[in-house]
């Protein structure tokens, strides 16, 4: 008895040894010798990497701190969506056709190749959402939906629109706008869909991302037999949520109220019928949760989509 309790004893402790021998290591090795785990954008390289966006040097670096071209941000960047429709041909045009190709099939300019600042960046991030926007408005809303958090803070001129972009800055910029935006978008906003109002027989065309993320809500105002259209983002329709309205109003009332109400609130007319107008307006108050990221790019999004006109409003025939 004492042999086998021996025996036992001693092929527990095996086992255990080979338990701790062969066990996980929790100490990761970095992929690059000049990138080390601790550097702040490792997990951003490893993300590029593994996604097969960019690859290192023979040498075994990275080259974190060199600069990128436009050409190379771009190809980057559509390797990063993967698009199924993108088409490779034979070298002789450069590595970097393909992609160029397909950027400016999305209807954007590729531009001369040349070292990107970081204002730069911004708008080609800013047109590959969908949006046309010059260098300035781009900062403001990769800053304003999260892709962006500044390089010294996070505010315009934290922004360091002039200051150049390096390798570990791109693929964090790509990473980032890849979690916020679900593919390329086209210039003018791509595919749409409508919301129909047969009472007053207008359309409203939005982006077809909008689908499922926004509601109508109607309110008639007694006294000036306006009518208001409100269109709501969902998600943050405890905090407010309105986007825009489209208001219907009797034509001699607007004609009597339309230079004091365009004092207090952004209002444009879109449209007129018989004894109708129509006007689209805008609120004049923050109508998200801004300590919450998730809901204020929610928001901002569908926000920024009227404000870049990729929201269009028909009188039916």
């Amino acid at each position: 008895m004492k042999i086998k309790k021996k025996i036992l004893l001693t092929a527990g402790l095996s086992i255990a040894l080979l338990g701790v021998q062969s066990g996980p290591s929790y100490a990761e090795s970095s992929l690059f010798k000049d990138v080390p785990v601790t550097f702040w954008g490792y997990k951003s390289i490893k993300w590029s990497v593994d996604n097969k966006i960019v690859d290192g040097y023979p040498d075994g670096t990275f080259k974190p701190g060199q600069p990128v071209k436009r050409d190379e941000f771009i190809a980057m960047l559509i390797r990063a969506y993967q698009p199924s429709d993108l088409k490779f041909s034979d070298d002789s045009a450069g590595w970097a056709a393909p992609y160029l190709n397909y950027w400016t099939k999305l209807g954007w300019e590729a531009g001369a190749n040349t070292a990107l600042s970081r204002g730069e960046v911004a708008q080609i991030l800013s047109h590959a959402a969908g949006k046309n926007y010059t260098i300035d408005d781009s900062v403001n809303y990769v800053l304003d939906t999260g892709i962006a958090q500044g390089k010294e803070d996070k505010s315009f001129e934290g922004f360091k629109k002039d200051d150049s972009v390096n390798r570990a800055e791109a693929v964090a910029f790509i990473e980032r706008l890849k979690q916020y935006n679900a593919k390329l978008e086209p210039k003018g906003g791509g595919p749409t869909i409508a919301y129909t109002n047969t009472k007053h027989h207008f359309t409203v065309q939005v982006p077809a991302q909008w689908e499922g993320k926004y509601n109508v809500e109607t309110e008639t105002y007694k006294d000036s037999a306006m009518e208001a259209y409100h269109f709501y983002n969902k998600a943050n329709r405890e905090y407010g949520g309105l986007i825009f309205t489209i208001s219907v109003w009797p034509k001699d009332k607007w004609n009597e109220e339309s230079e004091e109400i365009s004092k207090i609130i952004r209002i444009s007319k879109v449209g007129e019928r018989g004894d109708r107008v129509f006007t689209l307006s805008f609120p004049s108050d923050v109508q998200y949760r801004p300590d919450d990221e998730k809901l204020k790019a929610a928001y901002l999004s569908m926000y920024e989509d009227v404000k870049n006109q990729l929201v269009v409003f028909k009188l039916d025939k």
